[in-house]
């Protein structure tokens, strides 16, 4: 969640307090964009999914607001013409202040119920800084795994090799390294596997050195996507030890080799 959603959602309440402090509402500019404010808020509402009963009297609220903008257009167009009659202005005139009345006295009770709700519905909002103290492009972490590669090939992964490079992605970001490298070398070793049997057209085992001998062997392999499976075979072998931590090098290492693997996979 953006922090700036809840800054947002208090200016909004602010610009709703400030139409009910109003005197002069018919002649001020501020009347007619009153809805908006409201408007405002129920979409903030709406993005943090919170909040539904006050999203409804937010909508009733609207409804009444275009109902007093209609009135005042209406008085308008009366005083233009060249006859005014006076009864029906007078009639339009009562309904549109009595409507504005009722709108300003439920801002006015509505308030403080709003902000009283979505304060302690924030409040068990649980936000987390991630870390941009990293190698890899804090930015693009942010956004997900899928930013680090082109479309064409990010949508040739398998949902498995998807969704573990996500999770990898916002492990980096929280500075979780061990699960980081480890859930990436599960999606590394899920494309060596694909890798290894499109290549022989056999079932692959799971010793990594056999494997890489068998391919390394084949004159129709990337030489350098297999160097990268060699290099990364002693890391794989050691995830497998129960006390295996990694550091922040080691998980981000990980994390670019399977960006580049993929990309040449894939390409």
């Amino acid at each position: 969640m953006e922090l700036e959603n809840i800054f947002d959602i208090g200016k909004y309440l602010g610009l709703c307090k400030i139409w009910t402090t109003t005197t002069k509402v018919i002649d001020s500019p501020f009347f007619s964009t009153m809805p908006i404010p409201l408007k405002y808020l129920f979409n903030k509402l709406e993005e943090l999914s919170i909040e539904e009963k006050t999203k409804e009297e937010i909508n009733k609220l609207i409804e009444k607001s275009h109902l007093a903008i209609d009135l005042q257009k209406q008085n308008r167009e009366l005083r233009k013409n060249g006859e005014v009659n006076k009864e029906k202005l007078q009639i339009y005139t009562e309904k549109q202040d009595k409507l504005i009345n009722q709108i300003r006295e439920d801002l006015i009770n509505f308030i403080p119920i709003w902000e009283d709700r979505i304060a302690n519905k924030l409040r068990k909002i649980k936000v987390v800084k991630l870390s941009t103290d990293t190698r890899l492009n804090p930015e693009k972490l942010s956004i997900g795994a899928s930013s680090f590669f082109k479309e064409d090939i990010w949508n040739n992964l398998s949902d498995i090799e998807k969704k573990d490079l996500e999770d990898a992605s916002r492990c980096i970001s929280l500075q979780a390294w061990t699960p980081a490298a480890m859930i990436t070398m599960r999606a590394i070793e899920a494309a060596f596997r694909d890798y290894y049997q499109k290549i022989l057209t056999k079932d692959p085992g799971t010793n990594w050195g056999q494997m890489i001998i068998e391919l390394k062997s084949n004159p129709s392999v990337d030489q350098k996507l297999i160097g990268y499976f060699d290099y990364l075979k002693d890391i794989r072998n050691t995830l497998q030890h129960p006390d295996a931590r990694f550091s922040q090098f080691e998980a981000e290492d990980a994390f670019h080799h399977a960006i580049h693997i993929l990309s040449r996979i894939h390409f």
